[in-house]
C-alpha cells in the first residue's frame, strides 16, 4: 500500500528527499517563530529571545525569527562546529556547500561567501530572508554540489557544516568541490556519521570519508564528539560528528 501511494505522489526517491527536505525546513521555521514569540521557551537548549535582541528590520514576522536565530543560534554554531576563528577567512572567497536557508557564514568577517545549495528556491517560498542577504557580501547560489556553476580554482576556501551528507552523488561533489578550491586552499567539513535516512542517505566513517577526499592535501580528522547544537544534545548510540581539515 504504501508503495503505490509513494509511486503516485513522488516518480523517484530523489522528489521524496527533496519533499521531507522542504517539509524539515517548513517545519522548522515556524518553530523559529514560536521560539521568537516565545511560546517556544527554548529551542536546542536556546531560550527565547529578549526584546532587545530580537531582529525587527524585515518585511514579515517568518523573516525576523530566521534572522534572529541565525545571530543567536547559528553562527555560534558555525564557529564551534568548524573551529575557524571570527577573522581568519579576511579577505578570502568562501563557498559553503549545502548552506541551508540561512547565511550562518555571515560569522565570518571581511570575505566573500557563497551559499551553495539546492533548495534556495524553496526556501524563498517557504519565507526566508534569501534575498534580502545577497546585497551583503553573502550570495545564496541555486546549485547541485555535483555540478558547482564556478571556474576552476574560484575558491580560497571550501567549508561545510553537517551538510555532506544530504548529497546525491559524493563522488561528483568530491570532484567537483577538488575542481572549484585552489590547490592551496582550506579545507573544512564538519560531518555527521550515522545510518542513511531520506534526506541524509551517506552514510560515513572515517576510511570512507578519508578515500573520498583523498586528493585533499595534509588532510587530518581534527576533532570527534557524540554531542550536537552546541553541546545541549546528545547524538544517538553510534553516531558522531566529525570535523576534517587540512591545516
Amino acid at each position: 500500500m504504501y508503495k503505490k501511494v509513494f509511486t503516485k505522489l513522488f516518480r523517484s526517491s530523489s522528489q521524496y528527499k527533496n519533499f521531507s527536505e522542504e517539509k524539515f525546513w517548513w517545519d522548522e521555521l515556524r518553530r523559529w517563530v514560536r521560539w521568537y514569540e516565545g511560546e517556544l521557551p527554548t529551542h536546542y537548549g536556546v531560550h527565547a529571545p529578549s526584546e532587545k535582541d530580537k531582529i525587527r528590520s524585515f518585511d514579515t514576522l517568518e523573516k525576523n525569527a530566521a534572522a534572529t536565530w541565525t545571530d543567536i543560534y547559528q553562527k555560534k554554531r558555525y564557529t564551534e562546529d568548524l573551529q575557524i576563528p571570527r577573522d581568519k577567512l579576511r579577505n578570502k572567497r568562501i563557498l559553503d556547500i549545502g548552506c541551508g536557508p540561512v547565511p550562518s557564514a555571515l560569522v565570518y568577517t571581511e570575505c566573500e561567501i557563497y551559499g551553495l545549495d539546492h533548495l534556495v528556491a524553496v526556501y524563498r517560498k517557504i519565507g526566508f530572508p534569501i534575498d534580502e542577504y545577497n546585497n551583503q557580501h553573502f550570495h545564496f547560489i541555486q546549485a547541485k554540489s555535483e555540478a558547482i556553476p564556478f571556474e576552476s580554482g574560484f575558491f580560497d576556501t571550501i567549508i561545510s557544516a553537517n551538510a555532506i551528507d544530504h548529497v546525491d552523488d559524493i563522488q561528483k561533489t568530491s570532484k567537483e568541490i577538488q575542481r572549484v578550491l585552489r590547490p592551496d586552499g582550506l579545507f573544512r567539513m564538519h560531518v555527521h556519521y550515522h545510518r542513511p535516512t531520506v534526506t541524509e542517505p551517506l552514510a560515513f566513517n572515517d576510511n570512507i570519508f578519508k578515500s573520498t577526499f583523498s586528493w585533499v592535501k595534509n588532510l587530518r580528522k581534527i576533532s570527534s564528539t557524540q554531542t550536537k547544537d552546541l553541546g545541549f544534545t546528545s547524538a544517538p548510540t553510534g553516531e558522531e560528528y566529525v570535523l576534517w581539515g587540512n591545516n
